[in-house]
């Protein structure tokens, strides 16, 4: 997914230097600040996120939306081969629960790549107006 249509991305903050990439809809009211924000309290996979933002992790949300029980069936595959793979992972059964509960419901998908720790953020998310369903971090290999 990272690394679609050039013509879909466009630089955060549209600042020289500035980390991370974002791809959102015109309608979506999201931004780092406001993402960081969502993730507050939200669990440990959440917070950890929240501060790799505010750290400034690359940052990238993809247009569009795709229902929940997609994404559950996908993340649930994820967790199967993180866990077959002993990679550490925060909050996978959380999500999954979250994702479970969001039935058919359209969300949109954020990622947030850390590097201390060195760790990938999947954020989904309601989109308007913008509300955190999950989020979940798996550790990149070394």
């Amino acid at each position: 997914m990272a690394g679609g249509p050039s013509n879909v991305w466009r630089s955060y903050g549209g600042e020289a230097g500035s980390s991370g990439r974002v791809c959102v809809p015109a309608r979506a009211a999201v931004n780092r600040d406001v993402l960081a924000k969502l993730l507050v309290g939200e669990g440990a996979a959440a917070t950890a996120c929240s501060s790799a933002l505010q750290d400034g992790a690359e940052l990238i949300l993809w247009e569009g939306a795709a229902p929940a029980d997609r994404m559950l069936a996908a993340y649930r595959r994820r967790h199967q081969r993180a866990l077959a793979d002993a990679a550490p992972t925060v909050g996978f059964p959380e999500a999954l629960e979250r994702l479970g509960r969001a039935g058919a419901d359209s969300l949109c998908l954020g990622q947030v790549s850390a590097n201390n720790p060195d760790y990938v953020y999947m954020i989904f998310m309601t989109d308007n107006p913008p509300a955190l369903v999950a989020c979940v971090g798996i550790a990149r290999p070394a």
